[in-house]
């Protein structure tokens, strides 16, 4: 998988995936809609579905072919400035079904969309260019094709220009700035470190090849966690 440094985003093991927006694009406050494949694996749409009733937002699910996977000009033909969040997965779990994630990418920000891409099915299958795509968001599971296995950690991509203006809505002590003066106040860091909140799976992270991900780096006093999982590999 490839994994892209400080310049354009970075990659962090994560057991949960959540997030919102905090500063534009503010989807949630302006009441614009997610869009989302019909065909998208049923967690992915479950999470938005929860999403939408908690947030007041409409989510559209845009039509795909069993065997074809979803028409990009459907994905066309459905986006508009009421559109904040487009999720798709790059390989359809039911037909394998490759999204061509560059363009994709490229139309939503025509109509001022964030595009999350779900690379469960793809990373470790097909060849993953994040950076080179111009994607903002991704996420992902360990388990299937990089076979981490039962339990293993999932991933989070989120690329550099956007990380601080993204928030992690449940503010845990690992993404705090300054993390070991234990401040009476959350001040998240500016970088992918803020999605973080405790203190990550040890020994499921130790399963996967080091090589495979990457961590942007932060002060030797807050970095433990990662000696921690190099010891144990």
């Amino acid at each position: 998988m490839p994994a892209a440094g400080r310049t354009t985003g970075a990659v962090r093991h994560r057991k949960r995936r959540r997030w919102h927006f905090d500063r534009p694009p503010t989807a949630a406050r302006q009441g614009r809609a997610p869009d989302q494949g019909k065909e998208d694996f049923p967690t992915d749409r479950y999470v938005l579905q929860g999403l939408a009733e908690a947030r007041g937002l409409t989510l559209r699910m845009l039509p795909s072919d069993l065997d074809e996977g979803l028409d990009l000009r459907t994905l066309r033909a459905a986006l508009d400035e009421d559109v904040a969040l487009v999720v798709l997965s790059t390989v359809s779990y039911r037909c394998g079904a490759l999204l061509d994630m560059a363009e994709v990418n490229a139309a939503a920000r025509q109509v001022g969309a964030t595009v999350l891409w779900d690379l469960s099915h793809a990373v470790g299958a097909v060849p993953v260019e994040l950076a080179a795509t111009g994607a903002d968001l991704a996420v992902g599971c360990t388990y299937k094709y990089l076979n981490g296995g039962p339990g293993a950690p999932a991933f989070l991509y989120v690329r550099q220009e956007v990380q601080s203006r993204l928030r992690q809505p449940i503010q845990g002590w690992f993404g705090q700035r300054d993390q070991f003066l234990m401040g009476p106040r959350y001040d998240p860091v500016p970088d992918l470190d803020r999605f973080q909140v405790g203190t990550p799976p040890i020994l499921a992270m130790a399963t996967l090849d080091p090589r495979r991900w990457t961590c942007s780096p932060r002060p030797a006093s807050t970095g433990y966690a990662r000696r921690a999982v190099a010891s144990a590999s």
